[in-house]
């Protein structure tokens, strides 16, 4: 065992993930429609690996109902679970490997 294998789906080889993750990190507190860009990723991928952090507990997402009509903001922020694993990577950017 690994004292700090974590059980989620993402890791040091799914940079998209990892990017997105970073892009959260360091910029919480906005739409989550703009982390796409953050990232420099597609809408769509950035949703589909939002999901994925979200099921992995690595992000938390807020609905914030804006002044304008239409849909709540979606706003996200990083977990501790999050927080340790982007630590991580920046302290050990190949897995520690």
């Amino acid at each position: 065992d690994a004292p700090h294998a974590m059980p989620t789906s993402v890791d040091a080889n799914n940079s998209d993930s990892l990017r997105l993750l970073r892009a959260i990190a360091e910029n919480e507190g906005r739409a989550s429609s703009e982390y796409a860009k953050l990232a420099r990723m597609s809408p769509r991928k950035a949703t589909a690996l939002r999901k994925q952090l979200l099921e992995d507990g690595l992000i938390r997402a807020t609905d914030v109902q804006t002044k304008a009509r239409g849909r709540s903001a979606i706003i996200l922020t990083v977990t501790d679970k999050g927080a340790e694993l982007v630590e991580d990577e920046a302290t050990h950017p190949n897995g520690g490997n």
